[in-house]
């Protein structure tokens, strides 16, 4: 009789030991190896026709014969809503696994098996709490570098903007006391245009204009420029109107 016949013949309610053992006997020789797919078929067929079964799939289960066990315990899960940790505890309730002797492990859940206690008197231990104790250094100077290098750029950050800010309240306070000369010649230096101050407002003045200004009123030769003339200019320059200013610069393109 094949042993597929013969697990089609030990199908009652509750197996009895004797029944167990020989299906054990049956299919001891298939530990540790490879299933075919067609007889993996006939497996699960006959397992189909005891998955009702509850406690026939239990003592499959707890017998640990390769394959067949595994299965009964897929069917308690599937049809039975067992859940991992009852597998777990059926394992343990089992009177001898025989993983521990070199045989496939029955753990169709995926679940990870329960840690087992360590005694703090052996080396196992204490090479685990060190390992614990490396780990914990480890993430402990990881945070403290982050920790650094976050304060390190916030300080860095709070002294640019104070940098930042003196130079511009510097140049703010420069330009109040600047006369609009001053500010002329700023305004070559930084090729940059810049707002002029006048008795009735501001008005922007770009680098050309300014260069003009500088290089043929302010700073006209004497011989082209008479000493009352260059002191109404200033006068225009740094204390006029807008109108005014704006009138220099017409003369001076025309």
């Amino acid at each position: 009789m094949s042993k597929w016949k013969e697990m089609k013949s030990y199908l009652p309610e509750v197996f009895s030991s004797g029944m167990i053992d020989k299906l054990k006997k049956s299919y001891e020789p298939m530990r540790g190896k490879k299933i075919s797919p067609s007889a993996g078929d006939k497996l699960i067929k006959i397992m189909d026709k005891v998955d009702k079964n509850k406690n026939a799939l239990i003592q499959l289960f707890k017998a640990d014969i390769p394959f067949v066990s595994q299965l009964a315990s897929t069917r308690l899960i599937s049809k039975h809503n067992m859940k991992g940790k009852d597998i777990n505890k059926l394992r343990e309730d089992a009177p001898t696994n025989s993983v521990a002797s070199g045989g496939v492990d029955m753990n169709p859940t995926g679940l990870s098996k329960k840690k087992k206690d360590l005694d703090g008197r052996t080396k196992e231990y204490k090479i685990h709490a060190r390992k614990l104790v490396a780990q914990r250094e480890k993430r402990l100077k990881k945070k403290e570098m982050l920790k650094g290098s976050f304060t390190k750029g916030i300080k860095e950050n709070m002294s640019g903007f104070a940098r930042e800010k003196f130079i511009v309240e510097k140049d703010l306070k420069d330009f109040i006391n600047m006369s609009n000369v001053d500010i002329l010649g700023q305004i070559v230096r930084r090729k940059q245009a810049m707002p002029l101050k006048f008795k009735d407002g501001q008005m922007k003045i770009d680098m050309n204009t300014a260069n003009a200004i500088l290089k043929n009123l302010v700073n006209a030769p004497a011989n082209m420029m008479k000493g009352s003339t260059r002191t109404k200019v200033m006068d225009i320059i740094n204390k006029g109107r807008k109108a005014q200013f704006l009138r220099l610069i017409d003369m001076l393109y025309k």
